[in-house]
């Protein structure tokens, strides 16, 4: 759950494709990110959109795929149920030909449906740890 994770955007593996990326999350003890209620997923379209003329990024890879059964989508690493999508309207629209969960700017970081081995920036979100700060 974002709301308890800290999130980052990880732009210099913008090139790699889908099943990649999770090795990126992965080296920074993260995980692909999965936006889990209407909350979160408007928390990172805003943020996305805020950073978006700094960063140069027009689709990101989130943590849902279908690939096992089209149309149920799931969460990429643990092969969960999603339990909230937000899908921009039209979405998911690809098929058997895309079955991985993006986020594009063109639709103001609303979701869409991607082919897997296209090359995309991905985001990874950590679980938040409070810093203990020495007291004496």
């Amino acid at each position: 759950m974002l709301s308890m994770w800290s999130v980052h955007l990880q732009l210099e593996d913008r090139n790699r494709p889908k099943e990649a990326t999770e090795v990126v999350c992965d080296t920074l003890q993260s995980q692909m990110a999965v936006v889990e209620t209407a909350e979160e997923d408007v928390y990172v379209r805003g943020w996305l959109t805020q950073i978006s003329g700094s960063v140069g990024v027009d689709c990101i890879w989130i943590g849902l795929t279908d690939a096992n059964i089209e149309g149920r989508w799931t969460i990429f690493k643990t092969n969960q149920l999603a339990q909230y999508t937000g899908w921009s309207p039209g979405e998911p629209n690809g098929g058997i030909n895309a079955n991985c969960a993006v986020l594009w700017k063109r639709v103001g970081y609303m979701w869409a449906d991607e082919n897997c081995h296209s090359h995309r920036a991905v985001l990874c979100e950590t679980p938040f740890q409070e810093a203990t700060i020495p007291v004496g």
